[in-house]
C-alpha cells in the first residue's frame, strides 16, 4: 500500500489475488470535511463523511482509470448535481499512476508447473490462493514487488466440492481450494520476499515443514541464475517418527520443542534437521538454516516452481 500524506484524501490500492483477478480499492476520507469521491469506469461516485471508506472492485483488464475527490457538492433527490467544486489533485493522479507502473514494472511472474505422474493441486499466499493441475499443467501468477512470508506448495490426494471445500492428504489450507492461510504440515515449501533490501528478492527452499513433492524453485529471467531443487526420496526414507500418510513431517511439527522449533531463536541442527539437509543440502531444514539455505535474486526477477522436476 502507498500512502501519499501530501494529501488529506488517502486512496490505498490494494492487490488481494492475481493480474487474471479483481483489485479492491480501498478510498478512505481522511479530510475534515465532507468529500464526494468519485471512480470511472467502475465505481461512480458515493458521498464519504470524514473517516468514512469505500470500497470498489475493478477487473483486471481495466484501462484508463481514475478515481478523484469533489469538494462543496450538492446534489438534488436524482442524483444530479446543483454545483461543486473540483478539487485539484493532479500532482496525487499523477503520483498514484507513477508508482502503480512502478510497482507493476518490478512484479514477478511465477510459472508453477505440475511435471508429477499425478494431479496435484497447487497452492499460493498471499497471492494466488489455489489451483487444480494435472500433470503437465502451468499455472501462472503474477507477485507485486514488496510481497513478504509468501509460499508456494503442492497439496495432494484431495477432494473438494462444487463450492471449493474439501481436505488434502498433504499441505491442506484448512479445507479450502483457494487457500487463505498457510497449509498443514507435510509440505515441501517455496519461500520469497519480492523487493527487499537493495532490491534483492529473497528466495528459498524449506524442510522445516516437512516435505510432500519433490521441488524445484529457480530464476526465470537472465539477471539471476539460481536453481534450488529437492528430488531426493524423502518420504521412502523417512525416519519412522516422521512418517505421515502422504509424506515425511517435520521435527517441529512432530515434537513440538525448543531443540526443533527454535522458537527463542537459540536453536542447532538436530539429528532429525541433518536428515533433510543431507539429502537437500541448499534447503532449510532447521530455522537457523539462513547461510546454506537463503538465496538472492534482483528485484524484478521472474520465477519457475516446478512439482516433481
Amino acid at each position: 500500500m502507498s500512502s501519499i500524506y501530501a494529501f488529506s484524501f488517502l486512496f490505498s490500492a490494494l492487490y488481494l489475488l492475481t493480474m487474471a483477478s479483481a483489485a479492491t480499492f480501498d478510498i478512505q476520507n481522511k479530510c475534515s470535511y465532507v468529500v464526494w469521491a468519485a471512480a470511472v469506469p467502475v465505481g461512480g461516485g458515493k458521498q464519504l463523511n470524514p473517516g468514512e471508506l469505500w470500497q470498489i472492485n475493478v477487473a483486471s483488464g481495466t484501462t484508463q482509470a481514475r478515481i478523484w475527490a469533489r469538494t462543496n457538492c450538492q446534489f438534488d433527490a436524482s442524483g444530479r448535481v446543483l454545483s461543486y467544486t473540483m478539487s485539484s489533485i493532479s500532482v496525487f493522479s499523477f503520483l498514484f499512476s507513477a508508482l502503480y507502473l512502478l510497482n507493476m514494472a518490478s512484479a514477478a511472474t511465477f510459472d508453477i508447473r505440475n511435471n508429477c505422474p499425478y494431479v496435484v493441486w497447487a497452492a499460493a499466499v498471499p497471492v494466488g490462493g489455489g489451483r487444480r493441475l494435472n500433470s503437465g499443467e502451468t499455472w501462472q501468477i503474477n507477485v507485486a514487488s514488496g510481497t513478504t512470508q509468501a509460499r508456494i506448495w503442492a497439496r495432494t490426494n484431495c477432494q473438494f466440492d462444487a463450492s471449493g471445500r474439501g481436505s488434502c492428504q498433504t499441505g491442506d489450507c484448512q479445507g479450502l481450494l483457494e487457500c487463505k492461510a498457510y497449509g498443514s504440515p507435510p509440505n515441501t515449501l517455496a519461500e520469497f520476499a519480492l523487493g527487499q533490501f537493495a532490491n534483492q528478492d529473497f528466495i528459498d527452499i524449506s524442510n522445516i515443514d516437512g516435505f510432500n513433492v519433490p521441488m524445484e524453485f529457480r530464476s526465470n529471467s537472465p539477471g539471476c541464475s539460481r536453481v534450488i531443487k529437492r528430488t531426493a526420496d524423502i518420504v521412502g526414507q523417512c525416519p519412522n517418527e516422521l512418517k505421515v500418510p502422504g509424506g515425511c513431517n517435520g521435527p517441529c511439527p512432530v515434537f513440538k520443542t525448543e531443540e526443533h522449533c527454535c522458537n527463542s531463536g537459540n536453536c542447532g541442527p538436530t539429528n532429525f534437521s541433518r536428515f533433510f539437509k543431507e539429502r537437500c543440502p541448499d534447503a532449510y531444514s532447521y530455522p537457523k538454516d539462513d547461510p546454506t539455505s537463503l538465496f538472492t535474486c534482483p528485484t524484478g526477477t521472474n520465477y519457475k516452481v516446478i512439482f516433481c522436476p
